[in-house]
């Protein structure tokens, strides 16, 4: 429909769909951002290359920035577990992510899986079908709640 503004649903209401469009290619941005940041240090060098390829999907065929591949680097496998935790961690905020709304676990670990080869490492996914890593898992983000809170009771 010409002339009609597209909207989506947000924490403050409705928000045209080009302000979030621009909002993520801000976002995009950050992988190369923190790679600038942390060559910028000797004691940080090690480290630019994981924020460079933290959103790159496993495929290859999504995530962003978009012209870097994990083939024939030695350190891809580290990068991909980074991926998971992060988007682990990413799903899961409902506090400090304004452009979702926190899962829990259980809808988080069907992500992983509905996403494994795609997205996702498919050996690194397998390892959660391990209770043993779940529980581990379950109770790290059980503390991480419990700091958040009690970080926001201080306030």
């Amino acid at each position: 429909m010409e002339g009609t503004l597209r909207t989506i649903q947000g924490y403050l209401g409705e928000i045209p769909v080009s302000e979030i469009s621009e909002e993520f290619d801000l976002i995009r941005l950050h992988p190369r951002m923190g790679w600038e940041l942390l060559n910028k240090r000797e004691s940080t060098r090690p480290y630019a290359e994981a924020a460079l390829y933290h959103h790159l999907w496993y495929d290859e065929k999504g995530g962003y920035p978009r012209e870097y591949t994990f083939k024939g680097n030695d350190n891809a496998i580290l990068y991909q577990i980074i991926t998971c935790a992060d988007c682990l961690d990413a799903a899961m905020d409902s506090v400090g992510r304004a452009y979702s709304s926190g899962k829990n676990f259980d809808d988080m670990l069907a992500d992983l899986r509905c996403n494994s080869g795609r997205m996702f490492n498919p050996d690194l996914v397998k390892l959660f079908d391990s209770e043993n890593l779940q529980e581990k898992v379950r109770s790290l983000i059980t503390k991480k709640a419990a700091d958040s809170l009690r970080s926001q009771v201080k306030k």
